[in-house]
Parts: structure tokens; sequence; C-alpha cells
């Protein structure tokens, strides 16, 4: 099952959370980075999760509204 959830970038002036796309792992809660909706990443971006990178989610508000984000897996 794939959804779109928001990873961080980093070496930003500000937070900035950045819509990917992220398909669970069969069997287990976790999912893996695939990359952008539109499937176009930007070379001079550093995300905090890779495309390939496995997260767990978790709710986070994001300019006043509740959105899952990829964190660290544990």
């Amino acid at each position: 099952m794939k959804k779109t959830v928001y990873v961080k970038l980093l070496d930003e002036d500000l937070e900035v959370w950045k819509p990917i796309v992220v398909e669970a792992v069969e069997g287990t809660n976790l999912y893996l980075v695939l990359g952008e909706p539109w499937n176009k990443l930007i070379p001079d971006e550093k995300w905090e999760f890779p495309p390939g990178a496995k997260v767990n989610l978790q709710l986070h508000t994001i300019e006043g509204k509740s959105e899952l984000i990829a964190t660290y897996c544990q």
C-alpha cells in the first residue's frame, strides 16, 4: 500500500517538509521511502531519509494541520 507522507529537508534555514511516497513493508509496521509523488528528485535537496530507507510514520503538525511524517525505525 502506497501513501504520501512528509520528510524533513536538511540544511534549510527554516523547518521544511516535503511530500514523498512511501510503501508499506509487508509483515511489518515499517514503510519504504520511494520518492516524490511526481517521481522527480531535485539534486540539491537533502532528505532526512533518502529513497530506499525504511521508516516509521508518526503524526506531526505542519502549518496547523496534522500530517504523517517519516521517522527513524525503532
